[in-house]
């Protein structure tokens, strides 16, 4: 009696270790990730599961190398009908240049999420052409699109007048991406606006694209030159190419470049002159 009741026993826990491998559930994953770009990232990943036959799909949460996270969510799911033979490949977007992800696969089975042992990890290039660094054309990036373009300006000790005084010109913008255009008309309609002339005819760096900045152009590069940082620019008013609507053929706006006050000139004042350029 003692003997069967011990081989039961044995009996009864080998069924019971068999049926809790059946059930076990893992994801085994293997991934590797291109980054092709400064926001973005190619993930590919390959993988199985132990143990089941069911329908699932698979995917992976990410999120920034020093963030806490508990891995219960999930940001990319590949439906199990664009599953080919274990593996699959996601782009995932809106990344940041310079910082590091932690990325986690895992397979879902009926709401589950079985993540795989492993965390995998990368980090996006940064961009090119970040504000401080040097630009192409050898000034100083005071703008940048995090993409690899953006704005750089010329440092130097340079004076001139806006030129122009009597002259009543078309209206000339205040805005980003406006100093081009606004330099273009206080060269056409103007025969000594030497401010302009002088940011037209710079060949720095091998570039002949310089332009007198906006208003807003030039209170970018105080904040970020200025105000963050120190760069040797001349603490003094500097030209802007943007016109004064209060006396629209008399003066112009320039900006201080100490505290980034800005205020309408007479044309005929000869002060700092800066040029910009647009990083394509």
């Amino acid at each position: 009696m003692k003997t069967i009741s011990i081989l039961f026993a044995i009996l009864f826990m080998s069924l019971m270790t068999s049926c809790h491998k059946e059930e076990f559930i893992e994801y085994v994953a293997e991934m590797s990730i291109q980054t092709f770009g400064f926001d973005s990232a190619e993930v590919r990943v390959s993988g199985y599961l132990t143990n089941t036959i069911e329908t699932h799909s698979l995917g992976f949460s990410y999120t920034t190398e020093g963030a806490v996270y508990q891995w219960n969510s999930e940001n990319v799911n590949i439906e199990y009908s664009q599953i080919n033979n274990g593996g699959y490949v996601s782009t995932i977007s809106n990344l940041v240049g310079g910082e590091t992800y932690k990325i986690k696969p895992f397979a879902k089975i009926n709401g589950t999420r079985y993540y795989t042992a492993k965390e995998f990890s990368f980090t996006v290039p940064s961009p090119p052409n970040s504000v401080g660094d040097v630009g192409p054309g050898g000034g100083i990036v005071f703008y940048s699109d995090g993409l690899g373009g953006g704005m750089e300006v010329l440092i130097g000790n340079w004076h001139a007048k806006w030129g122009g005084y009597g002259v009543t010109l078309p209206t000339t913008g205040t805005g980003f991406g406006t100093g081009q255009s606004n330099t273009d008309i206080i060269l056409n309609y103007t025969i000594d606006g030497k401010a302009a002339e002088m940011c037209d005819s710079c060949t720095a760096g091998g570039y002949s694209d310089w332009f007198l900045p906006s208003l807003d152009e030039l209170k970018e590069i105080q904040l970020q030159l200025v105000t963050n940082g120190s760069y040797g620019i001349p603490g003094e008013y500097c030209w802007s190419s943007t016109g004064s609507n209060s006396s629209s053929n008399q003066n112009a706006w320039a900006v201080n470049m100490i505290g980034g006050a800005y205020s309408s000139q007479n044309r005929n004042t000869s002060i700092l002159v800066l040029p910009v350029r647009v990083i394509q």
